[in-house]
């Protein structure tokens, strides 16, 4: 999919719907600023995160537009693997006793059982001006089990700084860094090598929408888009409400 992709228009007078199509990279966050005043007269926003390919975790520079938070944090923890460290971990594992002799080394335990990880934590600060946030802006964002890596991180952000309301299929599950490995026949295998959070100590596996709704053969048949309505109808009761 083209890596420009990514449109806007008004679905109702008061609605802008936001489809953020293509490579997650910092045009979607140029893509955003571009249409400020449009997300800033609306009174809802649909983003569509259905059609993104994944790319470059930016979702904490969008999330920005909206948050009150002046930092947003984001947490992955990296298996730490140590040749010396998982040997003296294994004389702790008792049924080498009768070669080793008493169990030992119970600080390099977690080396041995692969449970060893390093936290890092990566920081956006928000550079937008505090006069110039939309905050409590009525938000729904649209997910199916498409949505994969990068994107997924944008969900994971909108979700810990409660920014949203999420509609549709839970997410693919893959936001984690991918070690490359080549395969024979010139296939190329991904294995994942982080752990990631919804803040600082929710793992994350996947995302669960807040309601969810699933396509059906009808739907695809009838060219019918039932996240899409869902979404707008949630939305709308969301303005009734306001």
């Amino acid at each position: 999919m083209p890596e420009n992709t990514i449109s806007s228009k008004y679905l109702d007078e008061d609605i802008l719907y936001i489809n953020i199509a293509g490579t997650m990279n910092y045009d979607v966050v140029s893509y955003f600023d571009s249409i400020y005043n449009e997300i800033n007269s609306a009174d809802g926003i649909i983003i569509d995160i259905r059609y993104n390919t994944g790319g470059t975790s930016i979702g904490a520079d969008v999330a920005c537009y909206f948050s009150v938070q002046d930092t947003i944090f984001q947490f992955v923890k990296t298996r730490v693997n140590n040749a010396n460290m998982r040997a003296l971990g294994a004389y702790t594992d008792t049924s080498f006793s009768h070669v080793v002799g008493s169990s030992r080394h119970f600080e390099y335990s977690d080396y041995y059982n692969d449970a060893a990880y390093v936290t890092d934590t990566f920081v956006t600060i928000n550079n937008i001006p505090k006069n110039k946030r939309m905050l409590n802006k009525k938000i729904v964002v649209l997910v199916d089990s498409k949505v994969l890596s990068a994107a997924e991180n944008f969900l994971m952000i909108f979700k810990d700084l409660e920014l949203a309301t999420f509609v549709g299929e839970p997410s693919g599950g893959s936001c984690s860094q991918p070690l490359l490995i080549k395969l024979p026949g010139g296939g190329i295998g991904f294995v994942a090598t982080q752990k990631t959070y919804i803040g600082e100590n929710n793992e994350f596996e996947y995302l669960v929408p807040d309601i969810e709704v699933y396509y059906s053969i009808e739907d695809f048949l009838n060219d019918k888009d039932p996240i899409l309505e869902k979404g707008l109808i949630v939305l709308k009761g969301m303005l009734d409400n306001k």
